[in-house]
């Protein structure tokens, strides 16, 4: 039996279009990166809806996502770590060193992950020390409900000693 060239290059092409197609359908194939991070196991927030999970913030994340995730208020974040409100929105986290030069202590994606987590009074592991702007220091106190140790732990890592 011979089969017909033209034939074969047909039905090939359309036995691989039917199975990306069903694939797709079938939501097991996904070309975009999904940036919703994974909600906390057991955790609340004070309006008692599922959390997000701060550790998902990554440095390719902007501020924008960050408030919308988390429900922490852009004014508030742009405040913390001494942006324009205007260009808070598209400003990346890992745009933070550009600000924030002092190598001894780093403001960066570990600090954004700290703030947002004790302003939603999320439960946070600190993996390494953590340093933030005074800013944020003092937008902490004014609106989160922090532990003493918590407060403790501000004070000596308050970006430039103060």
């Amino acid at each position: 039996m011979k089969t017909n060239p033209t034939a074969a290059v047909l039905a090939s092409v359309l036995i691989v279009i039917a199975g990306v197609l069903i694939i797709d359908s079938l939501g097991v194939f996904r070309t975009g990166a999904d940036r919703t991070p994974q909600l906390l196991a057991g955790a609340t927030v004070r309006e008692e809806a599922p959390a997000n999970d701060p550790m998902d913030i990554r440095g390719s994340s902007t501020f924008g996502e960050i408030s919308r995730l988390f429900g922490v208020p852009l004014e508030d974040l742009a405040r913390a770590f001494g942006l324009e409100e205007g260009k808070a929105d598209a400003f990346k986290v890992k745009e933070l060193k550009s600000i924030y030069t002092d190598e001894a202590s780093e403001v960066g994606t570990s600090s954004v992950r700290l703030f947002v987590a004790w302003y939603k009074s999320l439960p946070y592991e600190r993996r390494e020390d953590s340093f933030l702007p005074v800013a944020a220091v003092t937008l902490l106190r004014e609106k989160a409900a922090l532990a003493a140790e918590q407060l403790e732990y501000l004070t000596g890592h308050a970006y430039g000693g103060k």
